[in-house]
């Protein structure tokens, strides 16, 4: 611009035939010049950084830079830091700001700055530092190159080849959205959490990375080439091409695949054992425990072609574990390694087991074939049974054992003090039990015999009487219900008085309580459930109740209040089991005081009455392998047999125990054949039917669903062998219909 061989040539700027010449019109590199300003080695025009001045080695952006233009820095050797922390509307650092500052070392962002652009820090050779706690979006290749950087910049979207050949020495990418490459070629990178899916070449050439890929669904071409492996299991979906090639051939390693991925001869490159002459056996699937040997399809190379013709020996390929086999032809060998796992012993048949019997008079003896073979208990499988939820027991607390103290309290009869409280001033408090009269002023307990505590404060000055009676329950079982009943016959006058009842934890903790002070009513309080709130607030002369049902997390809290409403129920959140409970009271204003500003008289000569804590409790009766199992509490059981040894998992089964003389129904007396020859009646009975032992009746009807239309056969006789029942001596007459009934004496 401006003619000339010069920028404005002549003397003046303008010059020649170009624009801006004829007249000196101004020049406008000029002008852009004089509109840059520098700013701590920064040169920025409106706001807008677009390079380094030529001794800065260290930048400092002001909070009024807005922007860096593409490349501002790029191939800047002399920087050695950038600090934009007070850039606060800096957002992105664009496209190859810094690429090649191979000097630059540490880099300071703002939060606002949200986006790296492509290649911003290519080639950033001694870039060991980059903070920004905002950062989101890492463009490709932003950090390509970047050896000394050990630590991983924060990102969800991460672009191709972003951290590709850098320092990294362990990377988080669980949660993050990848391109292809990400992590390639970082011979540091030593660990890394990583999605399911592995987009291509991921981790290839990372040789130091020690990984279990055994998770992953998907594996992108070269994704995991050149990774090393000495035992591996893959049960991907999907394998791309060289997805798991050797860095160098035929490294040695024991592969197992289960996985459903077609496969190529570039998918394992490499993985496996060969001599130099070229003979190699290609990978083998993991396989599974069958009961006999193994001996899967092979596929044999020699100098790189498939052959046949070749000889296998297999060894230890029977059992779990690791199988081997060695490959003969032309005279050279060569071996390769796979893995049988356990079979499922849900697939094994299960029989010996009915769905009923009758409580203490049966044996479980479960029986287990697999692939026409008897499976041996205790070898191959243990068993257990437990109750399945329906086999409780309800028991009511009454051990309060006591040393008998005489006289009377309220209406009870004998008292039995566990701890009584003078301190010289004649205040008493101690606990009691005996037989209620309407004395005590509460209706509505359960029970005619009910414990009590007693705080009474005679005509003295001072004092206090306090009594408190715990007790822990040995439940013997799981916990899943609790309850007590309260009554109180007169409400505290005294402020610090207070009376209360609580259900506690093994250490000690409270569970739930309630509690009275100088009120009306009752409040609740829970461990962990803050303040607690109000119970019941009025004045009654019912006895309340108080029940905690167990839940997953916590119980359900239930009852009445001094009037027999029911209070709503309500939940806390604490899953401590209830390990026992306690009865507490104190009083401390004396009996009978009269107040010397009001003139009123106060009475706090208490009682408070606690009765029939019931509890219910789940039991469980087990047997194991080994051990006949005799059940006499009547309810449902599940018997779960567990695999050992050769096999994994689990299979159950349901049945049902009543108590001796009760009917057994069973779903597996059903009928396979019938036959009907002279009189008498064959018929076998399909399933795990075994009827050895038990007698039967025979019933003729006219209505099977009229019961008291059955009536019982005369002058026949019944055989039972097993499953094969034989009934002669027929005579239908006008009946119908005939059924025969089974049990046991």
């Amino acid at each position: 611009p401006g003619g000339g061989d010069q920028p404005g040539g002549g003397d003046q700027p303008g010059g020649g035939d170009q624009p801006g010449g004829g007249g000196g019109g101004t020049f406008v590199f000029d002008e852009f010049i004089s509109a840059c300003t520098t700013n701590s080695g920064i040169i920025l025009r409106d706001g807008i950084a677009i390079g380094a001045t030529a001794s800065a080695t260290s930048l400092t952006a002001p909070s009024g830079m807005t922007a860096i233009l593409p490349g501002a820095f790029a191939g800047n050797t002399a920087i050695t830091s950038a600090n934009f922390s007070s850039a606060t509307d800096l957002t992105e650092i664009p496209a190859s700001a810094f690429a090649g500052c191979t000097a630059l070392e540490t880099v300071t962002l703002p939060s606002s700055v949200t986006g790296i652009g492509e290649g911003a820090f290519a080639g950033c050779t001694a870039l060991s530092s980059v903070s920004g706690s905002g950062l989101s979006i890492l463009a490709a290749e932003s950090f390509r190159g970047c050896t000394a950087l050990t630590s991983q910049p924060s990102g969800t979207t991460i672009g191709d080849y972003a951290f590709a050949q850098s320092g990294l020495t362990s990377v988080s990418l669980a949660s993050a959205t990848l391109g292809d490459g990400v992590c390639y070629g970082c011979a540091s990178l030593a660990s890394a959490t990583f999605p399911a899916a592995l987009p291509d070449a991921t981790f290839g050439g990372c040789t130091a990375l020690s990984m279990n890929p055994s998770a992953l669904t998907s594996i992108g071409a070269a994704a995991l080439a050149g990774v090393p492996f000495s035992t591996v299991t893959f049960s991907a979906s999907e394998m791309g091409d060289y997805a798991v090639a050797a860095d160098t051939a035929y490294e040695a390693w024991t592969m197992t695949w289960s996985g459903s991925a077609t496969t190529n001869e570039t998918t394992f490159l490499g993985r496996g054992t060969a001599p130099a002459d070229g003979l190699a056996v290609g990978a083998i699937a993991q396989q599974t425990y069958t009961g006999s040997a193994i001996e899967p399809a092979l596929t044999v190379t020699y100098a790189g072609e498939t052959v046949t013709g070749y000889t296998a020996v297999f060894a230890d390929n029977t059992d779990v574990g690791t199988a081997s086999v060695t490959v003969s032809y032309e005279g050279e060998t060569a071996t390769a390694a796979f893995a049988i796992v356990e079979a499922d012993i849900a697939d094994a048949t299960l029989s010996g087991i009915a769905s009923g019997y009758t409580a203490g008079s049966f044996a479980l003896s479960p029986v287990l074939a697999f692939n026409g073979a008897t499976l041996a208990e205790g070898t191959d499988y243990t068993w257990t049974v437990t109750a399945s939820g329906s086999v409780a027991t309800t028991n009511t607390y009454a051990d309060l054992a006591g040393s008998s103290a005489g006289g009377s309290v309220e209406g009870f009869g004998d008292i039995e003090t566990a701890s009584t409280e003078d301190n010289g001033n004649g205040f008493y408090a101690g606990w009691f039990t005996g037989t209620k009269s309407a004395d005590i002023g509460i209706s509505g307990f359960t029970e005619s015999t009910t414990y009590g505590m007693y705080a009474n404060g005679p005509y003295v000055d001072t004092g206090k009487a306090n009594a408190e009676i715990s007790r822990t329950i040995d439940h013997g079982g799981a916990l899943t219900e609790i309850s007590v009943e309260l009554g109180v016959n007169w409400d505290s006058d005294d402020a610090s008085s207070y009376r209360g009842f609580e259900f506690f934890a093994a250490d000690g903790t409270a569970v739930f309580g309630v509690n009275q002070a100088n009120a009306s009513g009752f409040a609740w309080y829970a461990n962990g459930a803050g303040t607690g709130g109000t119970w019941c607030g009025d004045y009654g002369t019912q006895a309340f109740t108080v029940k905690l049902t167990r839940t997953g997390t916590g119980y359900t809290v239930s009852g009445t209040d001094r009037n027999g409403n029911a209070v709503t129920a309500f939940s806390v959140a604490d899953t401590n089991d209830i390990a026992g409970w306690k009865a507490y009271m104190n009083c401390t204003l004396k009996n009978d005081e009269i107040d010397a500003t009001t003139g009123q008289t106060y009475t706090d000569m208490r009682q408070f009455y606690f009765d029939n804590i019931a509890y219910t409790t789940v039991t469980e009766e087990s047997g194991s392998g080994g051990t006949d199992a005799y059940l006499t509490t009547p309810g449902d059981y599940v018997l779960v047999v567990t695999g050992k040894g050769n096999f994994t998992g689990t299979q159950s089964r349901s049945f049902t125990v009543v108590a001796g003389g009760d009917t057994v129904e069973t779903d597996i007396l059903a009928v396979s054949s019938v036959r009907w020859e002279s009189g008498t009646l064959s018929c076998t009975l399909s399933g795990d039917a075994d009827l050895t032992g038990t007698t039967a009746k025979v019933y003729v009807t006219s209505d099977l669903t009229d019961e008291a239309s059955w009536t019982e056969a005369e002058g026949v006789t019944v055989a039972i062998d097993g499953a094969n029942v034989s009934v002669s001596g027929l005579d239908f007459g006008d009946s119908p219909a005939l059924f025969l009934r089974f049990g046991k004496e």
